[in-house]
């Protein structure tokens, strides 16, 4: 009985080193406002007028308006494998709504008839993608691990000044990675497998 139970504690203790080493999560989130963002080192470049409104820049840039920044992030602890990362998006769509008038005259009138379809696209390290039509809502799209090893991921969002009319509102950079385990948890995962070792030898 005394065998099992200290067979029983090892094995215990040795599940419970490991479940220290299991993956851990970060997260990166940017909020876009009229002038630019929240963290003023996220904000990299826009085509002009509002930096949280795609479509705001009018004629300037041949028509074309973006908006441009940087997730930036640091391990801690020092990341020994990156499992995965997910970059989530979130638009409002002002569909049913056009601006009347110009300048300081201009002003919104809503419209249940105007469906307002409305497109946008964006551009990473490495790829471009689609939205499509934009929604008021969050969108995900699953991010190549190698694009977030350095703790940096620039992105920008567009679209015609015409047929790109929405709001980006925010975007939040998901990375799950294995730390590399500490000096200390190591000695006593040798520990606890010495010990099963042990236990082992003295049941035969």
């Amino acid at each position: 009985m005394k065998k099992i139970t200290v067979f029983l504690s090892t094995v215990f203790f040795t599940l419970f080193l490991l479940g220290n080493v299991n993956a851990l999560t970060i997260t990166d989130t940017t909020i876009f406002t009229e002038t630019g963002t929240i963290s003023s080192e996220d904000y990299v470049s826009h085509g002009g007028g509002k930096v949280n409104k795609i479509g705001d820049a009018g004629f300037a840039n041949a028509g074309f308006d973006w908006v441009q920044w940087d997730h930036q992030f640091t391990f801690n602890p020092a990341a020994a494998v990156v499992n995965s990362a997910s970059l989530t998006l979130s638009f409002l769509d002002d569909a049913g709504k056009h601006r009347v008038g110009r300048g300081r005259n201009a002003y919104w009138v809503t419209d249940p008839e105007d469906r307002g379809d409305e497109y946008g696209a964006g551009w990473t390290e490495g790829w471009v993608w689609d939205f499509g039509e934009i929604e008021t809502g969050d969108v995900t799209y699953e991010i190549g691990v190698e694009y977030v090893v350095d703790g940096a991921l620039r992105v920008q969002v567009g679209g015609h000044w015409i047929t790109g009319d929405f709001f980006i509102t925010q975007s939040e950079l998901t990375v799950d990675y294995n730390p590399v385990p500490e000096p200390t948890t190591m000695m006593l995962f040798g520990i606890g497998l010495l010990g099963l070792a042990g236990v082992s030898r003295r049941k035969k």
